[in-house]
């Protein structure tokens, strides 16, 4: 019942707006743009959180059950760096691409500064604390006799990958997905360098027309 519910608050909405839209203007359809957009949102959410995720789950797994105040310095910066906003986090990282092809001027490489695959590294690293206190917090939540009874194990057993990893795999699941949702849904990194994707799209044609079935028509 509950589900039920909570479903079709979701969806009434979204049906309204649908046929709404069928009524003031034509039957909605995919153009080759919007296609290709709602191909360059997927690809930019799902490689950014990959990468994101990916690095996270190393580098907590590689401090796991290792102590030091260099370690928990880094845990601390860490966390200071999740809540700086992506903006931010763009704007340094131009300053940073200017600065490294400034050193590369005298060779033949050079790093691009504007595109899709910049904004998939930035929005990564935009997410990578994130990334990180999130396995964090699921590897701190273990049950301490599991992990006694991996070091047991020995070597030969591989207890990370035997136990560690596939109880912490619910976590890592639900933080991708909650995170590409929110990069699906966010256009700030990619329009600071200068990449389309379709949420975009859909603000520049409201702002336009002042109509939301606009842009899904």
């Amino acid at each position: 019942m509950g589900v039920s519910l909570l479903t079709a608050i979701l969806l009434v909405p979204l049906i309204n707006l649908l046929v709404s839209g069928i009524g003031e203007t034509t039957m909605p359809t995919w153009s080759i743009r919007h296609v290709v957009l709602m191909g360059r949102s997927l690809t930019f959410a799902t490689s950014s959180v990959g990468i994101a995720m990916g690095i996270g789950c190393l580098s907590a797994l590689y401090s796991f059950n290792r102590k030091g105040s260099i370690l928990r310095t880094i845990d601390l910066l860490v966390i200071g760096f999740a809540f700086v906003p992506n903006y931010v986090y763009a704007m340094v990282w131009m300053r940073s691409f200017w600065t490294l092809n400034r050193v590369l001027r005298f060779t033949s490489f050079s790093i691009p500064t504007q595109g899709l695959a910049t904004s998939i590294w930035v929005q990564a690293m935009t997410w990578l604390p994130l990334c990180f206190i999130l396995v964090r917090v699921a590897l701190s939540s273990l049950d301490p006799v599991y992990l006694e009874a991996s070091t047991f194990m020995g070597r030969e057993h591989k207890p990370m990958q035997k136990i560690v990893i596939p109880m912490i795999m619910p976590s890592i699941r639900i933080g991708f997905w909650v995170l590409w949702v929110l990069t699906l849904f966010d256009y700030t990194v990619p329009s600071l360098f200068a990449e389309n994707v379709y949420v975009m799209e859909i603000y520049l044609d409201f702002t336009t027309h002042y109509n939301v079935t606009v842009p899904l028509c």
